[in-house]
């Protein structure tokens, strides 16, 4: 018999997961989206940075002294700002 949803969560406490450090970059316009992807990185230990357009991440990831180790990114083909 297959263990309820309940029954795994109880065995993956905060202690077992892995300890991290990296800085993940959130980029997306949607504000909601972008929040949710956040909370979840952030649950899990990494450090989060967000902006809502292409141009602000550039600028950020340019202006940043500290390495970031994934964007996190939506693509919309034929896109024009």
């Amino acid at each position: 018999m297959d263990k309820s949803l309940e029954e795994m969560e109880e065995k993956v406490t905060r202690e077992e997961l892995p300890c991290v450090s990296e800085t993940i970059l959130v980029v997306e316009d949607e504000e909601d989206v972008r929040r949710l992807a956040a909370r979840v990185f952030e649950s899990q230990g990494y450090i989060v940075l967000e902006t809502s357009c292409g141009d602000d991440a550039l600028v950020l990831s340019k202006e940043r002294k500290e390495p970031i180790h994934m964007i996190l990114t939506d693509y919309s083909e034929g896109y024009v700002d």
